[in-house]
């Protein structure tokens, strides 16, 4: 007679449930590195932006009305993007953390199932080998 885990059902559900917390955090991971991109992007545009102004004020001593206000629009929808991007940076940052800490917590429950089937194991062939020699 072979050793048969009574719980194998339920460590599989384990199994692919920390699969697919695994999977999460990694798409979590992918948006994150992606938005920190964007947000760098954005701030780099507005550096630039700034410089390129100064350069202009420089060159020529003045802007006119059209050229300062074109400049001030960008630059405040520059800094609208970078803050609606920071804030969800922060909403992926919180969503990153909790797929973490799903992934821990899928990975104690499989953990502990593994221990108790090899406890279970041990026990099996600890039996079989007592029932050998009692025979």
């Amino acid at each position: 007679m072979n050793f048969r885990f009574s719980l194998s059902t339920v460590q599989k559900i384990h199994e692919n449930q920390r699969e697919q917390h695994q999977m999460n955090f990694a798409d979590a991971l992918k948006k994150m590195e992606i938005i920190i991109q964007q947000i760098q992007s954005l701030d780099t545009q507005l550096k630039n932006l700034r410089l390129e102004k100064e350069a202009f004020l420089r060159m020529s001593g003045t802007l006119s009305f059209t050229t300062f206000l074109a400049y001030e629009q960008r630059e405040k929808w520059l800094l609208e993007e970078l803050n609606r991007q920071r804030a969800r940076c922060q909403e992926i940052q919180n969503e990153t953390e909790k797929c973490r800490s799903a992934v821990m917590d899928a990975d104690i429950q499989v953990k502990m199932l593994e221990k108790l089937e090899e406890k279970q194991r041990m026990e099996y062939i600890q039996d079989e080998k007592k029932s050998l020699y009692a025979a």
